[in-house]
């Protein structure tokens, strides 16, 4: 089935290529975004990101609320670039913070989103790419587009109120850029579309700058990764309209996504609706469910070890005398050490590849 008829994948703001799902990879259609024509460029002529797919393109446009042209701020960091200005008066007394990525704590955040250049670019509604596609059905969509998220919700609600089975998307929770919708606008709008929150799992976590070589506060949350999923068990009507093949479609989505458990929930809804193939849908559930690792996989020790080492240096760091935390700063050892950290959270998966 999934041969003839893979998922559809739309990915927008890949410019570290498509969202990972690896167990997956084989049987979907998938569609990024990078407005940046020669980020898209290189994307496109990198088999090691298009190749695993039954088909893979990235489009040199940006989705937006409406068509035309949009300007594209290009930050220092390209991950920060967005249609939105940067708010640096926000960003100017924060500091990294967290394990997230492998960014050297205490580092000064705005100096990554400070603009260096600009350009404009054509903009389409996702609605309007759906179209020209001639795309029945949209399985999963990503959004990750520093600030613009709901806008691109709002030029493709038709598509997701109607198509769309999942959406992942990443929300902030204070204004990283000027005028931006936050997590709170996006989660009201999706619920208003018809889904559910499943999961928000932090990304980047901020910290106001030291005090004598000491965080001040507590690590603040500042973007994370939201889950929706159409509300299907808090819906009747749409419910008895979800026939059998996406069904599965979904339950093998939420298993990718590691929910098991809402996969199972949705199959025993929908052993009470008449029609469809229900039997089916029970036995591909219970294969989810029993499908789990082994309890101690060959990797596991190395994995608990690292994490061990990277523990004990975090709290190594913390106690050492600021002039010391200097030198360490500037030593090969720390640049050693965060492409060591970096291989480590590749090979757990936290980084898209």
């Amino acid at each position: 089935m999934l041969h003839d008829d893979p998922f559809v994948v739309i990915d927008v703001g890949a410019r570290d290529g498509i969202i990972r799902l690896p167990s997956l990879r084989p049987y979907i259609r998938a569609f990024g975004f990078e407005p940046d024509p020669e980020e898209c460029a290189r994307l496109n002529t990198r088999p090691d990101l298009t190749a695993a797919f039954a088909e893979c393109n990235f489009f040199p446009v940006a989705l937006a609320g409406k068509e035309g042209r949009v300007r594209l701020n290009i930050g220092r960091n390209p991950n920060t670039s967005s249609t939105l200005e940067p708010n640096l008066q926000l960003l100017d007394p924060l500091v990294f913070a967290g394990e997230a990525f492998p960014i050297e704590a205490g580092r000064p955040l705005a100096p990554d989103f400070e603009v260096v250049d600009t350009f404009e670019c054509d903009a389409i509604t996702l609605d309007r790419f759906v179209d020209d596609q001639k795309l029945s059905d949209v399985d999963l969509l990503k959004l990750d587009t520093q600030g613009s998220e709901l806008e691109i919700i709002e030029g493709g609600a038709r598509v997701i109120e109607n198509t769309v089975l999942c959406v992942s998307v990443e929300v902030e929770f204070v204004e990283v850029y000027r005028g931006q919708p936050l997590f709170r606008d996006i989660d009201r709008r999706m619920s208003g579309l018809g889904y559910t929150l499943l999961a928000l799992d932090p990304l980047y976590y901020s910290n106001r700058i030291e005090l004598k070589g000491r965080p001040a506060t507590r690590d603040e949350l500042m973007f994370a990764e939201a889950f929706y999923v159409r509300d299907f068990l808090g819906a009747t009507d749409a419910m008895v309209a979800l026939e059998t093949p996406r069904t599965a479609r979904l339950l093998l989505l939420l298993e990718a996504f590691g929910f098991q458990g809402h996969a199972a929930a949705i199959a025993r809804a929908y052993a009470a609706v008449p029609g469809g193939e229900p039997e089916f849908i029970t036995a591909l559930s219970e294969a989810i469910i029993n499908r789990r690792l082994p309890d101690n996989p060959p990797w596991y020790g190395r994995r608990r070890l690292v994490s061990a080492m990277h523990r004990s240096a975090r709290a190594t760091y913390s106690i050492m005398p600021g002039p010391v935390k200097t030198l360490y700063r500037r030593s090969p050892l720390n640049a050693f050490y965060h492409r060591f950290w970096s291989r480590f959270l590749r090979s757990r998966g936290i980084w898209r590849e």
